[in-house]
């Protein structure tokens, strides 16, 4: 462009100069060699003209054809790009639509036109992913090593890598890798998430401890979002190392039991295990105590069945009175009266069992209360038939109760704790839940 510029401002220039020429109009004498030359300006200036177009003109030419070569390798690159861009389409297409044949022929046309140039990390992803829809993963880990070598799809090769060794059921190896994804991208949530998922499957909780450690409760917080269970984590992780370490008689369980308490003194298999390490050793008071902090918090079925075995050898009255002072701050709540009820039974003493049974069944109907109810109207030789019938349909027709349960899969895992989940075999997402959250999950 800048040359025809120059063109069209040399034309208009000589252009101007020939208009002038000619209304001036001289001769020029040229002796040279011997010989003598004579001719007018306007002539010299036409040969000067035609000659500069001439020279421009072949010039021009010559350049032409010297870009020729670099125009071509344009075009075939810039129709290889067309073609490579085409190729990885079809071929991640196919793969979403698991058109395995497909996905496989533009894998490998996709690494041919890629071999040994820039974006050839997207043709190995393609290859692995293909590799691992065929089930090769010897295949899969090679095309996923490729991409250790950019550091831009590094983490995206390391996760692969991981999910191939798992594949191969090869775990360890897997957490090693998982550990390598953490240091290349510590603020990464998915590769994070991965290694504490690895760490919980494999039992590795001093482990997990270590990596929650190394995140500040913000930090985590703002990688996993405002509402992560970051104090969740470290309590469960505390607690399945105190729980190993009191079934291995470690000298360190006592240490570790308490800091699993003291991290999350609303964790009900903590409680639990701090009530049951007093009392075996012959620290009821301190147990007793224990258990009605926690009722406070979180009443729990169990914890008042653990309070009263702290007293085995009480008589009635003095059981009601324990009890009492049990729930002494929490009176109110649901369960406080379904304990009392549920003595009050035990001793013979119907109306009264009756009358807080009444008082827990007004937060809402549960099989738990409803059975008790029945039990309490058929013991009673004054209720009334119809009566009966009621709170047997009350009884078949509820399905609501507290329970433990899965936050994960919303499966119900019934009334006692498990770190695993029976359904979808998660780690750490059972959790307690009142009626009302078992009704939803169901």
């Amino acid at each position: 462009m800048l040359r025809l510029i120059f063109f069209i401002i040399v034309i208009a220039a000589l252009s101007i100069a020939t208009a002038w020429v000619g209304e001036n109009e001289g001769t020029i004498t040229i002796r040279w060699l011997g010989y003598e030359i004579q001719t007018t300006m306007m002539l010299i200036l036409s040969a000067l003209l035609a000659f500069i177009i001439v020279t421009i003109l072949f010039v021009e030419l010559i350049l032409y054809l010297i870009n020729i070569p670099n125009k071509y390798r344009r075009y075939l690159e810039q129709h290889r790009q067309k073609e490579v861009l085409k190729t990885l389409t079809t071929g991640f297409a196919a793969l979403i639509s698991h058109d395995q044949k497909a996905a496989n022929k533009s894998a490998k046309h996709a690494l041919k036109l890629l071999s040994n140039k820039e974006g050839s990390e997207l043709a190995d992803l393609l290859a692995a992913s293909v590799a691992q829809m065929g089930g090769d993963e010897d295949k899969a880990q090679e095309h996923y090593s490729n991409l250790l070598e950019n550091k831009t799809t590094k983490l995206v090769g390391l996760q692969g890598l991981i999910e191939s060794q798992l594949q191969n059921k090869n775990t360890s190896k897997a957490i090693d890798l998982a550990r390598q994804a953490v240091i290349v991208q510590p603020d990464n949530a998915q590769a994070a998430e991965k290694l504490l998922s690895l760490y919980k499957k494999s039992g590795k909780w001093a482990d997990i401890q270590l990596l929650l450690n190394n995140y500040s409760r913000r930090k985590w917080n703002k990688i996993h979002g405002k509402d992560s269970e970051y104090d969740a984590e470290i309590a469960l992780a505390i607690f399945m190392r105190a729980l190993k370490a009191k079934e291995q008689n470690d000298l360190n369980a006592e240490e570790l039991i308490k800091q699993a308490y003291k991290h999350n003194m609303e964790f009900i298999p903590a409680i639990m295990l701090m009530v049951s390490y007093a009392q075996e050793h012959d620290e009821i008071s301190q147990a007793a105590n224990v258990c009605k902090k926690a009722w406070e918090k979180i009443p729990h079925e169990q914890i008042a069945e653990l309070y009263l075995s702290l007293y085995p050898q009480l008589n009635e009255e003095k059981r009601i009175k324990l009890i009492r002072k049990l729930i002494a701050k929490n009176k109110n709540h649901p369960l406080s009266y379904y304990i009392l009820a549920r003595e009050y039974f035990e001793q013979g003493d119907f109306t009264t069992a009756k009358e807080y049974t009444q008082k827990a069944l007004v937060a809402g109907e549960t099989k738990t209360l409803a059975g008790l109810m029945l039990k309490i109207i058929e013991k009673d030789y004054t209720s009334l038939p119809e009566e009966k019938d009621k709170w047997r349909d009350i009884l078949r027709n509820t399905s609501y109760d507290p329970a433990w349960f899965c936050d994960k899969c919303l499966y119900i895992v019934g009334k006692s704790w498990q770190v695993e989940c029976p359904n979808c075999h998660e780690i750490g997402y059972v959790t307690w839940s009142d009626s009302a959250k078992i009704h939803q999950a169901e």
